[in-house]
């Protein structure tokens, strides 16, 4: 069920009055991530006082209610490796991406973890998870928050009876910023770096960008074995391979099957470029095309083959590669879609 449907917990607790948040249940686990462990989480479920618990009904309740539009429905989309939401909650369906999926395989550690309250020390846990329950439905919101320990070169203190008194055990903040919040289906991702982080997904995108470059550069149009090199290098930088990741069966299936297609229009487009002799309006023409520009010089149209040297920089191939590259409807340039 999606948290636009009017039945969905999320919807229920937006829509109670603050006099009714008292009906809401609430449990604080303090959360430590190991990778050097089998078991990956440690997790303690904490007892907040009553004053706590209430700042965090507030708190989660208005963090929730400003993600909604004026349309009253949250903006979703399916999540993908963007590093940045812009105006939208990614929504991961666990069922969508499988049993092999390292977020649901490690949420299914986290679930124990939860249900084992075996951390020891919370001055070692690393986030917060902050369960709300309303008539027998549940969210966990995820804050990533440790605790804040004392340490050699300083100390903490608080101020007490006209005094300033050392803190001599952790402290535990609250509040911020919900990194992401997950019901029984879907992981709903407001910041998408410390969600792969909880769930050490980042090596899982690389992985996926890393297979769909290897399949994209043993297609038809890479011929070359050390454009092959090159590209591959150049390509797997880290700051690439979320967009990288992000590519589509169905798109690599388009891209060999449309290559000649598209190579032929941009042949086209270089001869039209190539005729004008005006600086100024070859410029304006070329500032039109946007990245197509660039990409022209990438391909070998003798053989319609890609072309590919040491210190080339790869991102408009990429962007071809993962059909970001589109024409404006309303001034009909070309551009580059990012964040999809």
């Amino acid at each position: 069920m999606s948290i636009n449907n009017k039945n969905h917990v999320i919807n229920k607790l937006v829509a109670l009055k603050e006099e009714d948040y008292s009906k809401v249940e609430v449990g604080v686990y303090l959360v430590n991530r190991d990778s050097q462990k089998d078991d990956l989480y440690f997790s303690k479920l904490v007892e907040v006082e009553e004053p706590i618990q209430d700042f965090l009904r507030n708190h989660i309740i208005k963090e929730v209610k400003d993600h909604k539009k004026h349309d009253e429905n949250f903006p979703i989309q399916d999540y993908n490796h963007e590093f940045k939401l812009n105006d939208y909650i990614g929504q991961f369906n666990l069922k969508k991406q499988g049993d092999k999926n390292k977020v649901t395989k490690n949420l299914g550690k986290l679930n124990k973890a939860m249900a084992s309250d075996d951390l020891e020390k919370i001055k070692h846990a690393k986030f917060q998870i902050v369960t709300l329950k309303y008539q027998n439905e549940m969210v966990r919101f995820c804050f990533y928050k440790g605790t804040k320990k004392t340490a050699k070169n300083n100390k903490l203190a608080i101020f007490s009876s006209e005094e300033l008194k050392i803190v001599n055990s952790e402290l535990v903040e609250f509040g911020g910023r919900i990194a992401f919040f997950a019901d029984k289906t879907d992981i709903y991702v407001i910041d998408p770096k410390n969600f792969e982080y909880a769930f050490e997904y980042t090596d899982h995108i690389s992985e996926v960008s890393s297979k769909n470059i290897e399949t994209i550069t043993t297609m038809k149009f890479f011929t070359d074995k050390k454009v092959v090199n090159e590209f591959k290098v150049a390509s797997g930088h880290h700051l690439f391979a979320r967009g990288s990741a992000n590519i589509k069966p169905e798109t690599l299936k388009d891209l060999e099957v449309h290559f000649d297609a598209r190579v032929t229009e941009l042949k086209k487009i270089k001869a039209s470029r190539d005729k004008i002799k005006d600086t100024v309006k070859r410029k304006e023409f070329e500032q039109n095309l946007g990245e197509l520009n660039a990409l022209i010089g990438f391909i070998d149209f003798s053989n319609n083959s890609i072309k590919f040297a040491e210190k080339d920089d790869p991102k408009p191939l990429l962007h071809f590669f993962q059909d970001k590259i589109v024409t404006s409807f309303l001034t009909k340039k070309i551009r580059v879609m990012m964040g999809i």
